[in-house]
């Protein structure tokens, strides 16, 4: 996790992940969650702004998956990408998060939808893998939309 106590062994990680937020400080939209002693990042959300001008110009389909653990900070990755008219993919967002439990994903979603400068833009329809979590977080922040799972991810 990406430790900002600035305890000796984590310093590496600290200075890493504060390097990252400046380089973002006006290339990106990000929303940061901490645990409750606000010493841990817990869940790191961020956006282009052309991807958000993206997502409120397609915002049809979107797809949703993530990795475990295979980067810097040994968090799971989480992608959202959008499917254009012409049937072309971009990146919508990427969260960095903790544990991929409901209310981490719950989280991602509601700062997803925070991201459309309308309601009329909510996707329609949210194609994922068979998480059962990300499916339970789907189902809860965004309940009337058509949710796909997708079986060519196995």
């Amino acid at each position: 996790m990406c430790e900002l106590d600035g305890a000796r062994g984590k310093e590496r990680t600290r200075r890493s992940c504060n390097t990252l937020f400046q380089s973002w400080k006006h290339q990106y939209v990000y929303f940061t969650r901490v645990n409750s002693e606000e010493t841990t990042l817990e869940d790191l959300f961020f956006a282009h702004p052309e991807s958000i001008n993206m997502l409120n110009t397609f915002p049809t389909v979107s797809v949703m998956n993530s990795t475990y653990k295979t980067n810097t900070y040994r968090m799971p990755l989480f992608e959202i990408v959008g499917v254009t008219s012409t049937k072309f993919t971009y990146s919508v967002a990427f969260a960095f998060l903790s544990f991929e439990q409901d209310d981490n994903f719950t989280c991602v979603l509601e700062m997803l939808v925070g991201l459309l400068t309308s309601k009329l833009n909510m996707p329609k329809v949210i194609v994922t893998d068979r998480d059962t979590t990300l499916m339970n977080a789907v189902a809860k922040v965004l309940p009337k939309i058509y949710h796909i799972l997708c079986y060519f991810s196995y």
